[in-house]
């Protein structure tokens, strides 16, 4: 068994660490040449670590990790990095450190020790430890940290997911911060890193989960402020799996440029509702250092076994209201349990509750199928008339839709409403072209007066693979429909959904691609590298050989003949493209490479005895003839 690793990609690593039992042969070698970087052996019954050490590689090929022999293997990792280790002991003899991996903080042995094991803390003793009193927060949080063992001044930060580090202060011996989440975090679950790092430059840091939970039915927030904005989008998720779309990140940015009080996404956030799919939404989303809320999509819950829990996993809520300044605002839920596409009756029942207690100067109403619809929206009919007339009754000022992979606005009897599907989802090429753009909408509340304002960011998402086996390279990408794109210089048609294609040709080696996109007078740029690695082309000069017949072998890479061909344990070298040797005894496979293509594989077919040529075989039919014709006539004499 063998798997293959960049040369590239394998000098950034100082090591291999795997997992497993058994009796076998663990190599790591060019994958052309008896190149060795490291080779170790597993001969053991129980599940044990093994750790190889692995030299640099001198250039930038293909190398193989090779398992030889009968066992199993539960995992193999490539590490790297510096591991800086101090120690020191007043007692004699020998002292073993170990090198803890695993999440169980089980200790594993770098290499064979003998005696009781350890495993290494924190460094020197330098410990930092969260003193939270509580794991759950609603409307302000505390985080109290302490630091001890620390041989220098330390300075002490946090940070929420993926987001900004900040300072904490010290107090005594704890280090505080104070988050005022109502107005600069997001419900819901949210994983808090503390980093401690003293002047000498050693650090250590420590995570957990902590959840916030303000905006619930009832919430009120600053209920005399009459002024303030919020952002809406919706249909961020990408097309499948969990990594959600450039495009999303880029207009997220721009949105949060406006500098909004809250923000809010109308639905279809991940594709399928995977937990890791969340986590990388939150990746993305720790931007929004502000309230975020969500009306669930069909994505978060149909699609995905596991849906609807981890949405509650990560945020925490259905349909719920709350007050912020003098509007009021509903997230509704059409995709609840046994509902999909529909309100049920006990929500639509609250609704009516809802609308009729609240005294607010404005409602906002946000759901992901849409009510007003353009061609696609909820499914109950009787459920979206009386949505209808309960917007209309209780005098809606605007309902914020999603779902429909476009931008609609109109109003129906005094009610305003939007669809808003083009946070980065693909664009719906079945709507009309003035329908189409990646795009977010921007709400400003002063006093009775709301206004609406619709923005379309400059965007540009390139695909692309590292490497290409083909020298006709397809670049594809996206960007606002109307935008105009060059690729190298060369101008590229955008179609009406934001996509453009753009074939490349390829030399061997590195190559660089350069995409610009313009948007009203907007440049964005991007610079791509794909490593074109053409299959080396070879061949034999006849189809069999007789043992000790000359064979000669042919190849090129790139129109180049620089090359080797691996005979056996030898190899053969040649620049003008030709390689000569004697036929071997028996068949075999032959091995031919050369630097910036990928090998190929030449079968010589060896034929033990003589060779007959078709005209050699025609001589001798004719000679047995003969023999046979001179033999019956001495029999007809006698």
């Amino acid at each position: 068994v063998g798997v293959t690793v960049r040369g590239s990609d394998l000098s950034k690593f100082s090591g291999l660490l795997l997992l497993g039992r058994g009796t076998f042969e663990v190599k790591v070698r060019d994958a052309v040449f008896q190149n060795f970087l490291g080779s170790g052996d597993v001969n053991w019954s129980e599940w044990r670590p093994l750790y190889l050490p692995i030299a640099p590689p001198d250039v930038s090929r293909s190398y193989r990790i090779y398992f030889r022999g009968s066992g199993e293997v539960k995992g193999a990792w490539l590490v790297g990095g510096d591991l800086k280790v101090s120690f020191s002991t007043d007692e004699a003899g020998t002292h073993y450190l170990y090198f803890d991996t695993s999440a169980e903080r089980r200790a594993w042995p770098l290499g064979e020790v003998e005696g009781e094991e350890a495993s290494i803390g924190s460094p020197d003793g330098f410990h930092l430890v969260p003193k939270l009193e509580a794991r759950e927060f609603s409307g302000r949080a505390e985080f109290r940290v302490s630091v001890t063992g620390n041989l220098s001044p330390v300075s002490v930060y946090y940070r929420l997911d993926s987001g900004e580090e900040r300072p904490m202060s010290p107090e005594g011996d704890l280090w505080i911060a104070n988050l005022d989440i109502a107005h600069n975090a997001w419900d819901g679950r949210h994983v808090v890193t503390f980093r401690a790092v003293e002047e000498s430059g050693r650090e250590v840091s420590t995570s957990l989960v902590v959840r916030f939970m303000t905006y619930v039915n009832g919430t009120v927030i600053d209920p005399d402020r009459q002024q303030f904005r919020f952002v809406v989008f919706g249909d961020n998720r990408p097309s499948g799996g969990a990594k959600q779309p450039e495009i999303f990140e880029q207009l997220l940015k721009h949105a949060m440029s406006q500098d909004p009080d809250l923000v809010f996404d109308t639905g279809d956030v991940v594709y399928s509702g995977e937990y890791e799919q969340y986590v990388d939404f939150v990746r993305v989303i720790s931007a929004v250092d502000r309230p975020l809320f969500i009306a669930k999509g069909n994505h978060e819950v149909h699609i995905g076994k596991k849906g609807r829990k981890n949405s509650l996993e990560f945020f925490g809520k259905e349909y719920y209201s709350f007050d912020f300044g003098n509007s009021h605002f509903i997230i509704l839920d059409g995709n609840q349990p046994g509902y999909l596409y529909k309100i049920p009756d006990y929500e639509m029942k609250w609704l009516e509750e809802d609308l009729k207690s609240t005294n607010a100067e404005h409602i906002f109403v946000f759901i992901h199928q849409p009510i007003y619809k353009y061609a696609h929206g909820l499914e109950d009919r009787n459920a979206e008339e009386k949505l209808k007339e309960l917007m209309s009754r209780y005098k809606v000022d605007c309902v914020f839709q999603g779902h429909e992979h476009m931008l609609y606005s109109g109003e129906e009897n005094g009610v305003k409403f939007y669809i808003t599907g083009g946070a980065g989802a693909e664009l719906d090429g079945q709507y009309p072209a003035e329908t189409l753009s990646f795009h977010y909408v921007v709400v400003d509340v002063r006093g009775d007066e709301v206004s609406y304002r619709v923005v379309r960011p400059p965007v540009l998402e390139v695909f692309h693979e590292e490497y290409s086996e083909t020298e006709v390279y397809k670049l594809m990408g996206r960007t606002q429909p109307y935008a105009k794109v060059w690729v190298n210089g060369e101008e590229v048609k955008v179609t009406k959904t934001g996509t453009f294609t753009k074939s490349v040709r390829l030399s061997p080696g590195v190559n660089e691609v350069e995409v610009i996109a313009e948007m009203n007078g907007t440049r964005l740029k991007r610079v791509v590298k794909v490593r074109y690695e053409p299959k080396v082309i070879a061949s034999l000069d006849k189809e069999s050989y007789s043992p000790g017949e000359d064979v000669v072998v042919t190849l090129s890479c790139g129109g180049s003949g620089e090359g080797l061909v691996r005979l056996g344990e030898g190899v053969l070298l040649t620049t003008n493209g030709t390689v000569r040797f004697k036929a071997p005894s028996n068949s075999t496979v032959l091995l031919v490479a050369s630097e910036g293509c990928k090998p190929t594989y030449l079968e010589l077919k060896v034929e033990r005895g003589l060779p007959i040529s078709p005209v050699s075989l025609a001589l001798i039919v004719i000679l047995l003839v003969l023999v046979a014709w001179r033999a019956m006539g001495v029999l007809r004499k006698s």
